[in-house]
């Protein structure tokens, strides 16, 4: 009796942890992509439908992975239980755009106007102000200090591991290491990865606080 109450009891847990999670997929702001793989960190995965939408069997605290040929994969933590609406932007290499078509996640006619109309401009960010905004929204373990003259960004709950005992988050910009972005428009970033911890090995001692690494189109910087 006690281990069919256990083995209810781990069953009712499990349930609730499970969540659905829904949202859509586009690229150009407003074009929907067909067929891109969702595959969440606990291991479902799902393809978009005709619209570009997307539903998907997802742990409370998930992280989900976009990947589309010929566009740049994009990885999101979920927070709560909102739809995560996903902007993907093509890639800047020769023959990205044919890619994308021929594995039909786009039709030719909408790549050909998107292209026209938005081109390579990072459409998702269109309507924020500087890249510490888009910082905020994409990891909201970022703070900001503005006390100095520079703006120094933060990794929370890092605390100081560097040999420098500096506390500020290691900043690469396109492989560079450099002290300032602020100079970076939004619409410029391609990609932006945070690594923590052993993800963020390969910088030494310098990224032992955290590093946050900026990818830009066709590299801008």
């Amino acid at each position: 009796m006690k281990l069919i109450f256990t083995l209810l009891m781990g069953l009712i847990t499990v349930c609730s942890s499970a969540q659905h999670t829904r949202g859509t997929v586009t690229a150009f702001g407003d074009v929907p992509l067909r067929r891109v793989e969702v595959k969440a960190k606990s291991g479902a995965n799902t393809l978009t439908n005709e619209r570009g939408e997307f539903v998907l069997e997802t742990k409370k605290k998930d992280a989900l992975t976009f990947s589309a040929a010929g566009f740049v994969d994009k990885r999101i933590k979920k927070r709560d239980n909102a739809d995560i609406n996903v902007n993907l932007l093509i890639e800047d290499w020769t023959g990205a755009e044919e890619e994308a078509v021929s594995n039909r996640h786009i039709s030719a006619a909408d790549m050909k106007k998107g292209l026209e109309t938005v081109g390579y401009t990072n459409y998702e960010y269109y309507e924020m102000s500087s890249i510490y905004e888009v910082l905020r929204r994409e990891h909201p373990g970022i703070r900001m200090d503005e006390s100095g003259q520079d703006k120094n960004v933060y990794l929370v709950n890092q605390g100081v591991h560097s040999i420098s005992m500096s506390q500020e988050a290691l900043l690469v910009v396109d492989g560079s290491i450099v002290d300032d972005i602020s100079m970076i428009q939004p619409m410029q970033i391609k990609s932006i990865k945070v690594l923590l911890g052993p993800d963020a090995a390969h910088w030494g001692v310098r990224g032992a606080n955290g590093v946050i690494e900026i990818d830009l189109m066709n590299g801008e910087r």
